[in-house]
């Protein structure tokens, strides 16, 4: 897989989170729960790795 570029604001799947929350995907606006500690996964909607903004 080919690293993605860094966009501000925006996390990456595949990134460890350590605050937890609600993350919703910026291509098609499913929203994922993760917990703290935990990795963005892939979004189970579009089957992707891409963006997540935290809401």
């Amino acid at each position: 897989m080919k690293p993605l570029p860094e966009v501000s604001g925006f996390r990456q799947s595949g990134e460890k989170i350590n605050e937890g929350g609600v993350f919703v995907c910026a291509k098609c606006n499913a929203k994922q729960t993760v917990k703290p500690g935990r990795y963005l996964p892939k979004c189970s909607r579009c089957k992707e790795y891409g963006y997540w903004y935290q809401i």
